[in-house]
């Protein structure tokens, strides 16, 4: 399976400034399974000479520490360490003679002027004990935290801990009354991936249209998990490099990223089954929270909604209110785009066991440019026109009524400023008709010209996979200052923000 690295360059950049100030270094680094946390830990490891690598496993601290032990005796081989304990005096506890090695390990550390470095993977698990362990040992979290204020966080040593429980992690590094509480110097959340990185992992060139849209696609399915991109490698090399084939192999013949949809809920042991049945009830369309609470049957959802955006997997997507443009509006909704297809699409993919896989397949392929290649092309435009804007303009989606035709209109994207409206922007996976605008957009800005009033700098933002010439020619006819994008890539965003700098500073205010 490929593991190729690609992105992380800024949380790399601060594992590496932590690597070299003075004095002890204590890095929390949590998210979602497969989001890359190892990989990430691994690669800032490369190079180092004193790196200590150990993940803990869902078995007793016991276990755990004897592991943890055989390791730092292989390290301590490996690197002549003299540790004052050794493995061979059972008359001392685990625990003592892992703070032999630590301390050794570092005085190396001090005589070669480096950072000893150690990486505990899948922390949370260390800190689970049962209740014959806790007669017997501290707990670990409080064992690190005597060593910290015993000298450790003037010596030069590198805690790393790493964990897939976010829940867990922010307990026992952010409340007041754990023992690690305050210690931290840096912490790291680590998200899925954006777009642009999936290109460079395959080797895709963005610039050339059709590895455009095969980038996108693919991102819809297996969003910006690094894992997932491995499992598409993988049976790329075994269908030959062929994309059509391989997407039907992992999701349909393999079971491996179909079970990824359980696996992601099951590190937080204490709210797993209620964020799946939020992310369900999501993955079918958005939702204002009173609307979730009521499919979910779920009374109290703000702790479980945080701790989901908190995993990357849902956030809020804004809407302006019509009677009072001050006031805060959003859809929930699943920003991951592959948890959102699972979501949608995991029980047609379940019949896979009993039914053809081509059959199944071609199911889904259907209706997948309706239910989920439109809706997400439309957040990831909103999510990165909202991310690019200036200051003081507030940037989502807005329904209009129109009293005459006794209905309304979605309008996918504005922007505004106070009350002024800067832009329009028509998202459209598959290009338009080419009466569109005389149907749509016109009647769009018409209605919206009641509620605001329209920018000298106004621009309509044309969004589509498809450049037709003929519609955007039609637009300019009408007077229109027309943008056209494609992709929300780095090179197409560039666009982006060139448009929101020509705002003077009159304007922005």
């Amino acid at each position: 399976m490929r593991k190729k690295f690609v992105g992380r360059q800024e949380e790399l950049e601060r594992l590496e400034f932590e690597y070299r100030r003075p004095g002890g270094s204590l890095v929390t680094i949590y998210g979602r399974r497969r989001v890359g946390k190892t990989r990430l830990v691994r690669q800032f490891g490369q190079g180092k000479p004193l790196v200590l690598y150990f993940q803990a496993q869902e078995v007793t601290l016991t276990q755990n520490l004897a592991a943890l032990l055989r390791s730092f005796n292989r390290l301590a081989s490996e690197t002549n360490l003299k540790p004052y304990l050794t493995l061979s005096q059972s008359a001392f506890s685990e625990m003592d003679l892992l703070e032999s090695f630590i301390r050794a390990a570092t005085a190396r550390a001090r005589e070669t002027g480096q950072k000893f470095v150690f990486i505990l993977d899948e922390f949370p698990r260390l800190l689970k004990r049962t209740r014959l362990e806790e007669q017997k040992y501290p707990s670990f979290d409080s064992f690190i935290q005597r060593l910290w204020d015993e000298g450790l966080s003037e010596s030069p040593v590198m805690f790393i801990l790493l964990g897939s429980s976010v829940s867990m992690m922010q307990e026992a590094f952010s409340d007041a009354a754990a023992p690690l509480f305050g210690r931290r110097t840096a912490s790291l959340a680590l998200r899925p991936l954006a777009m642009d990185y999936l290109a460079e992992y395959l080797d895709l060139d963005l610039r050339v249209k059709d590895h455009r849209w095969q980038t996108f696609y693919l991102y819809a399915l297996l969003g910006g998990v690094p894992f997932n991109w491995e499992v598409l490698s993988a049976a790329l090399e075994f269908e030959e490099g062929d994309f059509s084939k391989a997407l039907m192999r992992i999701f349909t013949r393999e079971p491996i990223l179909r079970e990824e949809f359980d696996r992601v809920f099951r590190e937080e042991p204490l709210a797993g089954r209620i964020l799946k049945a939020i992310v369900v009830a999501l993955s079918r369309k958005p939702l204002r929270e009173e609307a979730l609470r009521e499919a979910t049957g779920i009374p109290s959802l703000s702790p479980y909604l945080s701790l989901l955006q908190r995993l990357g997997v849902v956030e809020p997507d804004p809407e302006f209110s019509k009677r009072d443009l001050k006031k805060k509006k959003f859809f929930w909704r699943i920003s991951d785009p592959f948890l959102c297809f699972l979501g949608r699409f995991g029980s047609e993919l379940e019949e896979s066991s009993w039914r053809e896989p081509e059959v199944v397949w071609q199911g889904i392929e259907k209706r997948l440019s309706d239910e989920h290649l439109g809706p997400l092309y439309e957040f990831l435009w909103r999510k990165a026109l909202a991310a690019q804007a200036p200051p003081g303009m507030k940037v989502g989606q807005i329904t209009v009524p129109s009293p005459s035709e006794r209905k309304s209109y979605q309008v996918d994207v504005i922007g505004v400023i106070g009350e002024e409206l800067i832009f329009l922007a028509e998202v459209k996976l598959k290009g338009w008709s080419r009466n569109y605008f005389e149907t749509n957009v016109k009647k769009k800005l018409t209605l919206l010209e009641k509620i605001f009033k329209v920018s000298p700098h106004f621009k309509l933002l044309v969004i589509s996979t498809e450049k037709d010439p003929e519609s955007l020619k039609s637009f300019k006819q009408h007077g229109l200052d027309v943008l056209w994008l494609d992709y929300p890539y780095k090179e197409v965003l560039k666009k982006v923000r060139t448009f929101y700098a020509g705002f003077s500073p009159s304007t922005k205010a």
